[in-house]
C-alpha cells in the first residue's frame, strides 16, 4: 500500500504554489514520480491529481 501523510501548501514565485511531499511518500516504491520527471496537474472537483506526463502519453497514444 502506497503511503500517505498530511502536508503544507505555500506560496512560490509570482502566484505560485508549492505542496511538500513527505519523504515516506517520495520513497516509497509505489511512486512514480522523481526529481525532474515533467508532470500533468490537473483538478478534478476537490482533487488535485499529479501524474507523470510519459504515463499520460502512453495512455493517450494507445487511445488514437
Amino acid at each position: 500500500m502506497s503511503k500517505q501523510g498530511n502536508s503544507k501548501v505555500s506560496g512560490f514565485g509570482d502566484g505560485g504554489m508549492q505542496i511538500h511531499i513527505l519523504a515516506a511518500v517520495r520513497r516509497d516504491s509505489q511512486n512514480p514520480i522523481h526529481k525532474g520527471d515533467m508532470v500533468m496537474v490537473t483538478i478534478d472537483g476537490d482533487r488535485l491529481i499529479v501524474q507523470k506526463i510519459s504515463t499520460i502519453t502512453s495512455v493517450i497514444n494507445s487511445i488514437e
